[in-house]
C-alpha cells in the first residue's frame, strides 16, 4: 500500500469516527462534553501517517527488520499517546471520563487498522506455501 492510499484510507476512518462522535455528543448532557476528541483524532491521523511513511522506508531497506521496527514504533506511539493523555487531563480534568472513553475507542479502531495492514505487509509474496522454503 502506498503512503497516499494509506492516508486516504485513514482519513475516511477518522472522518467516520468524527461524524459518529459529533452525533453522539450532541445528545449527551453538558457533563459529558469534550473537545479533546478532535485533538485525539488529529494525533492518531498524524502519528499514523508519519509512522507508516517510516514503515515503508524500513520495508524497502530491510524487510526482515520490519517486525522488530513495528514493535518498537508501537511502543514509541504508546508513550506518545500516554504523554498526550496526561497533558490533556492535567489541563482539562473535568473531561476525564468522556475523553478517556473516546480515546480508547479511537485507539482500538486505529490499532486494528494498523495491525491488519502490518500483517498484510508481512505476508510472503509469490507462490509461497507452508512447508516450502522461500528463496
Amino acid at each position: 500500500m502506498s503512503l497516499k492510499k494509506y492516508l486516504i484510507t485513514q482519513f475516511w476512518i477518522a472522518l467516520a469516527l468524527a461524524i459518529i462522535t459529533f452525533l453522539v455528543l450532541r445528545f449527551l448532557s453538558d457533563a459529558w462534553q469534550t473537545n479533546g476528541w478532535i485533538w485525539s483524532l488529529a494525533l492518531f491521523y498524524i502519528s499514523g501517517g508519519v509512522f507508516f511513511a517510516i514503515y515503508l522506508n524500513v520495508m524497502n531497506k530491510k524487510q526482515h527488520a520490519f517486525a522488530n521496527f513495528f514493535l518498537l514504533s508501537t511502543g514509541i506511539k504508546l508513550l506518545l499517546y500516554l504523554t498526550f493523555i496526561v497533558v490533556y487531563l492535567l489541563i482539562y480534568r473535568s473531561e476525564a471520563k468522556i475523553f478517556l472513553l473516546l480515546f480508547l475507542i479511537y485507539y482500538v479502531v486505529f490499532a486494528v487498522f494498523e495491525s491488519r495492514l502490518a500483517v498484510k505487509m508481512q505476508k510472503p509474496r509469490g507462490n509461497f506455501k507452508p512447508g516450502n522454503k522461500q528463496l
